[in-house]
């Protein structure tokens, strides 16, 4: 049996989203401490075992908006914002 989880990671620029995705992947090494997921340590896999485990699908919260209806940007972005 296979289990699937999904995560998202939302952040302000600089906040260590890319850099968090780079060390998913072993692309940047961690400079201390480690990473595991499921109590395995991502550093004692295969590149190839992890990679293909992993997939990171970039999106922009306001594409995501625009694309589920016909709402104006200006409504959008009030929408965000929340009640003023």
């Amino acid at each position: 049996m296979y289990f699937y989880f999904q995560i998202g990671v939302i952040g302000r620029t600089g906040a260590g989203k890319s850099s968090l995705a780079l060390s998913l992947f072993r692309i940047i090494e961690a400079a201390e401490g480690n990473i595991s997921i499921d109590g395995v340590r991502i550093a004692d896999l295969g590149l190839h075992l992890l990679r293909t485990r992993i997939t990171i699908l970039p999106q922009v919260c306001t594409q995501n908006i625009e694309e589920k209806n016909d709402h104006p940007t200006s409504s959008m972005y009030a929408y965000k914002r929340g009640p003023e």
